[in-house]
């Protein structure tokens, strides 16, 4: 069989072409016959001297102009590596470290997933893409008494969640693209299970690691006492100090019908400081958990209390409003349910075992790249009237030259006596980033003590210090594992002296893509909320 691109590309062409001018139709050939042209000879790059060591793997890829990156995000597209290699197992990740040792080459790695701020690539590095490590299966677990889903790093939350029997679920992200490396090795909040199991990465039992110096360990609780800071490290900043290959966590039963995914958004006609009172203590509210979400000017309520919308309808009547929902509210709820499946299964990536997606705060705020600060506080200094003030006044800040906006969710179903706080926009709005530093400044001016950040996506002036309460004892694990910084990542933990990054993405001459969807989208979600719809 004749496999030259170029030869299929003649054909799907001939049936094209019909109807069109002579002239038109040369245009048209020539211009697929120079793509095709340009896709062969990108197929034929040589390999640069850092790669070429690696030839002999599974799989190298030197054409990184046309590799299928997939980040689910434009702002990442055209950083290129030098080589894109996907490792069939550990010992091909192992080599590969070791050769970028050799080579004092720059080394990037991803685990499945989207990415909002292209964390785990660099330009010219070698760089492993962890999505070929994609096995999933159950088996009894050795380290406690239960059940455990082992998986490779290069999954995302669908593979996963599609590997459980009915009545199982793990702690797992909101959206079914979320990919498991970032999550289990760094915190992850979900917002009905970690109430009850803790974060993600609370739940993992045992994993496979390639260190710096490229060895292969499997750590545990049952490691030898040398390796023990390492395990530590590796379920809290866990990109800084080795990289996974496999990783093991608890499967919990939580019964056939039970709803982990993201909840249904409900339109009530309270003010908004109503709404954030009734945050106070919703982790007592089960099993609906109530959290407040605006999304770019519109306020919600969420319950999660079933998949289906009636039964998380009749109990936010009896258990959060202490009312009925009026026909308006219903009416306009009903109608952001409909609109969120669509969503979540388009956009979202969902499916009918995970559920909604949660996908409808990202894109009608900001949708491709985010900024972030978050908060956990003690639940008595969210109680305090100027925090509720100044919360209840953080969506009415808008940068009116541009159509970008925020989403802001508030909720108390993370952590007993804790409430957490979340401020997403724009990455590439400075009025927005701007704001969230001066309500980082002013939530510490309320409460100077007891906050604590949750990194979700990276914020413009915070570091790691931020983020760690511990930092310093984990740079020193940093510096016994990793003095050289082979594994070096935006925010990410460096050797004792270093000072810790400050992040500062910028891509010089990006700009946001938009369709025609976008567009509807964004007039659609505008009008809503000017004829009182959200």
């Amino acid at each position: 069989m004749n496999r030259d691109p170029r030869c299929c590309e003649e054909k799907r062409l001939g049936v094209l072409l019909v109807g069109l001018s002579v002239r038109d139709a040369a245009d048209m050939l020539g211009a697929a016959l120079t793509a095709a042209a340009a896709t062969a000879a990108a197929a034929d790059a040589p390999c640069s001297a850092a790669c070429a060591p690696l030839l002999h793997l599974s799989s190298v890829t030197c054409a990184t102009s046309t590799y299928d990156y997939s980040w689910g995000n434009a702002i990442c597209e055209g950083i290129l590596p030098a080589c894109v290699v996907r490792p069939a197992n550990a010992s091909e990740v192992a080599a590969v470290v070791r050769t970028a040792r050799a080579q004092n080459a720059t080394l990037s790695y991803r685990s499945g997933g989207h990415s909002y701020t292209c964390n785990s690539i660099k330009e010219h590095s070698i760089h492993l893409d962890l999505r070929s490590l994609d096995a999933v299966r159950q088996q009894p677990s050795k380290y406690y008494n239960g059940t455990e889903l082992v998986f490779g790093s290069g999954n995302i939350m669908r593979g996963l969640i599609d590997a459980l029997q009915p009545g199982q679920t793990i702690v797992h992200g909101q959206c079914p693209t979320v990919g498991v490396g970032g999550l289990f090795l760094h915190g992850g909040y979900h917002t009905t299970l970690t109430l009850d199991y803790g974060r993600g990465n609370d739940t993992v039992t045992w994993m496979e690691v390639v260190t710096a110096d490229g060895d292969i360990l499997q750590l545990s609780d049952e490691s030898p006492p040398e390796q023990q800071d390492l395990w530590a490290a590796m379920r809290q900043a866990g990109s800084s100090f080795a990289i996974a290959t496999t990783i093991a966590a608890k499967v919990f039963d939580v019964g056939v019908g039970t709803t982990t995914d993201g909840g249904d958004f409900f339109a009530v006609d309270l003010p908004r400081s109503q709404l954030l009172d009734m945050m106070d203590d919703s982790a007592s509210e089960r099993p609906g958990l109530p959290n407040y979400i605006n999304v770019n000017g519109a306020d919600f309520l969420i319950a999660s209390a079933s998949k289906s919308f009636k039964d998380n309808a009749a109990w936010v009547e009896e258990h959060v409003l202490k009312r009925k929902l009026t026909s308006s509210e219903y009416l306009r709820s009903d109608a952001i349910h409909a609109l969120e499946q669509i969503v979540s299964q388009e956009i979202g990536g969902s499916d009918k075992q995970f559920g909604k997606s949660g996908a409808v705060p990202y894109i009608f705020s900001s949708q491709e790249a985010f900024a972030t600060v978050s908060f956990i506080m003690p639940i008595e200094c969210y109680r305090k009237p100027a925090m509720k003030a100044l919360l209840a006044a953080v969506p009415d800040h808008r940068d009116n030259t541009t159509d970008l906006g925020c989403y802001f969710q508030v909720t108390t179903t993370y952590g007993k006596d804790h409430a957490f706080v979340d401020y997403n926009c724009a990455y590439d709005s400075t009025y927005y980033r701007r704001k969230q530093k001066e309500l980082n400044a002013a939530v510490k001016e309320i409460c100077p003590t007891g906050m604590r950040h949750y990194v979700n996506t990276p914020s413009s002036f915070l570091t790691p210090r931020d983020y760690y309460p511990n930092y310093d004892d984990l740079a020193a694990i940093k510096t016994k594992w990793d003095a050289s910084e082979l594994f070096r990542v935006y925010q990410g933990v460096r050797p004792t002296g270093l000072p810790p990054d400050a992040y500062e993405f910028e891509r010089p001459g990006y700009k946001r893509q938009r369709d025609l969807r976008d567009l509807l989208g964004e007039v659609g979600w505008d009008l809503l909320k000017k004829l009182h719809w959200l």
